[in-house]
């Protein structure tokens, strides 16, 4: 019987907790014809038996920064106040009539006219359907006519009223009508005005 040397592996003891050869070929053969649970046991041996939260799926939550997010929120809250504001501001011109400044209060305008049935709606975002002026209900014909310095005070002339940026001249030429059933509509400086017809029965 061999004496363990002291020093050497055999004579330490650790002889006694190595596996053999035989041993650690047995072992692997094991675990090869095991398959799948050999790594399933490398898992869990590699997360000391804890349970990992499980991953969400890469939805279209997932992938939204959370800034992205809140811009999304706000664009929209914007675009529907402004589509909110524009089809409230739309029904209170549809409804309102207004008075011009000028000489007297006796000049109006509005959108709506439902007591005059030879009145022809024309809509435009900056002038009103019909003017009432001179004992006269004028509405837009829809033609737009060269207006400027030249001609004002030879073709046009300011009757003195005005609402906001808009001017009305009365037309002063035969070419575009009898004189006193047309009159011209400009805002501010615009190269070009609107053209509006005196309206048969109305006043």
């Amino acid at each position: 019987m061999t004496a363990d040397v002291p020093g050497t592996p055999e004579g330490d003891g650790s002889h006694r907790n190595r596996a053999t050869i035989s041993e650690r070929a047995a072992r692997r053969d094991s675990l090869e014809a095991s398959g799948a649970d050999r790594y399933d046991s490398l898992f869990r041996h590699l997360t000391a038996g804890r349970e990992l939260p499980a991953v969400r799926g890469a939805g279209l939550g997932a992938r939204w920064h959370p800034v992205a997010r809140q811009l999304l929120v706000l664009f929209l809250v914007a675009a529907g106040l402004y589509v909110a504001f524009t089809v409230a501001s739309e029904v209170v011109r549809e409804f309102r009539v207004d008075t011009w400044s000028g000489p007297d209060a006796a000049v109006t305008s509005g959108q709506r006219l439902d007591d005059c049935p030879a009145f022809v709606r024309n809509g435009d975002a900056v002038f009103p359907n019909w003017i009432r002026v001179d004992g006269r209900v004028f509405h837009h014909i829809g033609a737009q006519l060269p207006v400027g310095e030249s001609n004002i005070g030879k073709y046009y002339v300011d009757s003195g009223y005005a609402l906001g940026d808009l001017r009305i001249y009365r037309v002063t030429t035969e070419g575009l009508g009898e004189l006193g059933t047309r009159i011209l509509v400009r805002s501010g400086l615009a190269p070009a005005g609107g053209l509006y017809g005196a309206i048969p029965g109305c006043s």
